[in-house]
């Protein structure tokens, strides 16, 4: 009888949630995108794109050591408002962002769920209200059913410590298992949708992985860190807490968004991740300069024709301070060898303690006086573990010495110990007015608009993979890039390699790599991929004997004005346009299969206007002989179509200067 009754209790709970139910509904300002949500039971939504269900009674909520969130909640207030605004960023792939959204907060007891709805995403974040103390979060639910036969495209893991440099992999729900995918994740065929996050600071990055019924995926986080190995060049994770943070209870926790997929180029010109993310907190960010990097590790530290031994040596790095001076590149990288004369290998002892006493194998302040004496700014490599054991220290002796900045390698995890980590880094180069380039590390999420001396982010299988792996870098994966990984912040994929092959002549050399792909689709990369400090890849003199090509990319801005995607396919093709001020640069890059491509110029130049057009692009021979390419410059008028023929692995890249007419010596359109 108790057994019976308790049942009968029960169920009248339930059905009373359920009857308690209520339903909100959210639009995009446009209309064409729209959120119900309901609560009661247990907090879910649904998602409609131009009219159609694509996502349907999604849950949400999270598990505390204060109660649980989401599950048999029934909002005491709903708030909805409007807004418009414009964001200027201090870099971009636009100078001007506009943010338009409709929003509802529903309140709780305890916390609050906000919805905003923007014409080309929809998001949604929880909010604890629950004292002034700390709380331990045991898990966040997002669980969104979906058939097993849906297909994917992501990066895939499976273990919890990985660089997240990964192909973006074809699969379905149900072949997901027990790995997980790192954002963003794209679901669903023909009608895709991206799913993202925003604004993670002090918490784990969201992934991915199959429920555990199989029907739909749902959230994971890596756990918190209990205990760590620091014997190696990576700090690795040794045991575990039951929880996957440790926080503040009274908090707003990271956005989860979705973008509609009506095309793919949404994919491609997309600010969703940074118009979630907090805005600055650096109050002066005028010291923070993005640009172009000579770069020396891929190239083995590879000069011709000096009277001095090229490698990690004083005379080296002079070298490639003098050509950076002479090509107008404001920066150059030093990579690993500057700490102790030789690569990573066999870095674990002493290596922080080599750091933080100065004896440097390279002079470095006498190094960077003469870089700043030539114009140039200097960048530090350095491992993570070293900058997390003498932080202050540490940032007090890069600053002594000159630098402006540091490329801080091997973090490879996304636990929330590394949210810390980014920020405390950033924060302490901030005070410093030093920028910062993460390696090895979780791909960006937001935290380049919160510190915006974030000028870029590794998290991608880049060119670095030409010197060591079987399995480098294709054409598809390529392409891939500027849908999938793109789609969530800038990265450091290192283009720009004059030693081109086909996949079949592709093979490992660790001081003399190569990559697979055209020339000209190597020199496309860098008006294609967003990396404030972008990186040539390749030897000075591999450039030195290709003046007009080196003339180009260094022409090249590493941050625009405006984005405009103009055609593309994942895993296929893509062409993007940007422009810089008056100039406009139009980037293509093409998978396996050979293929002829229209421009429309009135897609992006104003209307009656005459332009210098030089373009770098494939030649007929550069299927069989990628390094071959064709450069050529002509005048165009706005209304023009240019057809270029892109070949397998192929490219192109196109500059686009006003012509001006000059009378009596003054320039006019």
């Amino acid at each position: 009888m108790v057994k019976l009754f308790a049942l009968m209790y029960c169920a009248g709970v339930f059905l009373c949630s359920q009857l308690n139910a209520e339903v909100f509904e959210l639009k995009s300002p446009d209309g064409k995108l729209r959120a119900l949500i309901e609560d009661g039971a247990q907090i879910k939504f649904s998602l409609f794109v131009d009219g159609k269900e694509t996502l349907k009674n999604c849950e949400i909520g999270m598990s505390t050591d204060k109660g649980d969130i989401g599950g048999n909640a029934n909002s005491v207030f709903s708030a909805y408002t409007t807004h418009k605004d414009v964001i200027k960023p201090v870099w971009g792939i636009r100078s001007k962002i506009d943010d338009i959204y409709n929003q509802l907060v529903l309140g709780f007891k305890g916390f609050k769920v906000t919805f905003r709805a923007y014409d080309d995403a929809i998001a949604y974040r929880i909010s604890t209200e629950l004292g002034d103390g700390d709380m331990s979060v045991f898990s966040e639910k997002l669980r969104l059913p979906m058939a097993k036969d849906t297909p994917l495209i992501a990066s895939k893991h499976s273990g919890w410590r990985t660089s997240f440099e990964d192909f973006y992999s074809r699969l379905k729900v149900g072949e997901v298992g027990g790995n997980t995918l790192s954002m963003p994740v794209i679901a669903g065929a023909p009608v895709k949708m991206a799913i993202v996050e925003s604004d993670v600071l002090s918490y784990p990055w969201m992934r991915l992985t199959q429920s555990k019924s199989g029907d739909g995926l749902e959230a994971a986080f890596a756990p918190y860190p209990k205990s760590y190995d620091r014997s190696k060049p990576t700090i690795s994770v040794v045991d575990t807490e039951k929880y996957i943070a440790r926080t503040k209870a009274t908090r707003d926790f990271p956005w989860r968004a979705f973008i509609p997929v009506r095309k793919d180029t949404d994919l491609a010109d997309n600010d969703v991740v940074y118009k979630l993310a907090s805005p600055s907190r650096i109050q002066d960010t005028s010291w923070i300069e993005p640009g172009l990097c000579v770069w020396e590790w891929w190239n083995d530290w590879e000069i011709e024709g000096v009277p001095f031994k090229a490698g990690v040596t004083e005379e080296n790095y002079k070298y490639y301070t003098d050509y950076a001076a002479e090509h107008g590149i404001p920066y150059v990288v030093y990579d690993a060898g500057w700490l102790i004369g030789r690569d990573v290998d066999g870095m674990g002892k002493g290596i922080d303690e080599r750091y933080i006493s100065g004896e440097t194998y390279i002079n470095i302040p006498k190094q960077i006086a003469y870089a700043k004496e030539k114009g140039v700014k200097v960048i530090l490599w350095i491992l993570a573990r070293s900058t997390d054991k003498y932080p202050e220290r540490g940032f007090d002796l890069v600053k002594k010495w000159g630098a402006a900045g540091m490329k801080i390698d091997f973090i490879e995890r996304d636990d929330q110990t590394v949210s810390e980590f980014y920020e405390k880094m950033l924060k302490l180069a901030a005070e410093r007015n030093l920028i910062i380039d993460f390696h090895g590390c979780a791909k960006p999420a937001g935290i380049q608009r919160t510190y915006p001396n974030c000028v870029n982010f590794e998290a991608v299988l880049g060119n670095e993979y030409s010197k060591f792996s079987k399995t480098p870098p294709t054409p598809q994966h390529k392409v891939d890039l500027v849908f999938t990984r793109m789609l969530v912040g800038p990265m450091d994929y290192t283009p720009g390699s004059m030693r081109n092959v086909s996949a079949k002549e592709y093979q490992v050399n660790w001081e003399r790599p190569s990559v697979i792909g055209t020339r000209a689709n190597e020199v496309a990369m860098f008006v294609l991929y967003f990396a404030p400090l972008q990186m040539m890849c390749d030897s000075p003199t591999a450039y030195l004997k290709y003046p007009d090509l080196l003339s180009f990319i260094t022409s090249i801005p590493t941050t625009w004005d405006d984005t405009k995607a103009l055609q593309g396919t994942i895993g296929s093709d893509v062409v993007v346009a940007r422009r810089s001020g008056e100039n406009w640069f139009v980037g293509g890059l093409n998978a396996d299969k050979a293929k002829t491509v229209k421009v429309r110029l009135a897609d992006f130049l104003p209307p009656d206007s005459s332009y210098k057009l030089e373009i770098v692009r494939d030649s007929i021979n550069s299927e069989k002989t990628p390094e071959d390419f064709i450069y050529e410059v002509r005048e165009v008028e706005s209304d023009d179509i240019v057809e270029i023929q892109m070949q397998p692995g192929g490219g192109f890249a196109m500059k686009f200067t006003p012509m001006k007419l000059n009378i009596f010596g003054i320039d006019l359109f």
